[in-house]
């Protein structure tokens, strides 16, 4: 489960810096090789994971299931997944 967790916190921290270039005009392959770098993430590996997560992302609206339902029923962008899943993950008891 840790590294489940690790891997959540990468894809949270690059998309913070996807963002963060967007915002800044500044997003360039050069810029995300030079992030991996200064994380000790393998650039390949990294597009790998979008490149899953698109084809994964698009097998589930070809089936029409809706990708962005939640079940309380939240509005988009006013929650946090990670933090919920961090939360219940610090909350689970250990056996």
């Amino acid at each position: 489960m840790d590294e489940f967790i690790e891997y959540l916190w990468i894809w949270l921290l690059f998309n913070e810096f996807i963002d963060d270039c967007f915002e800044k005009g500044g997003l360039t392959i050069s810029s995300i090789h030079k992030w991996c770098e200064e994380r000790n993430i393998i650039y390949e590996g990294l597009m790998t994971v979008i490149e899953e997560r698109d084809e994964f992302i698009n097998n589930l609206l070809m089936q029409n299931i809706d990708v962005f339902y939640n079940g309380l029923n939240l509005k988009r962008g006013t929650y946090n997944l990670l933090e919920i899943i961090l939360i219940t993950y610090d909350n689970f008891p250990l056996e």
